[in-house]
């Protein structure tokens, strides 16, 4: 994953744990119970994520 956004791994696990943190509900994970991530696990955004201080906007990718 280093490679697509030249961030530390270490630095990307930390975030994404922090984000399909439960009592966060930010992103879903495929085995939400194990805080590890497997390299072919999925995580989507959670359609249960509601914050009126947070937007979050998706923009499609763009055409090269």
């Amino acid at each position: 994953m280093k490679e697509l956004t030249n961030i530390p791994e270490a630095e990307m696990l930390n975030q994404l744990k922090y984000l399909c943190n439960p009592k966060q509900k930010i992103l879903d994970k495929d085995f939400p119970k194990t805080p590890d991530f497997k390299p072919d696990e999925k995580m989507r955004v959670s359609s249960e994520f509601v914050n009126p201080n947070v937007k979050v906007t998706f923009s499609p990718p763009q055409k090269q």
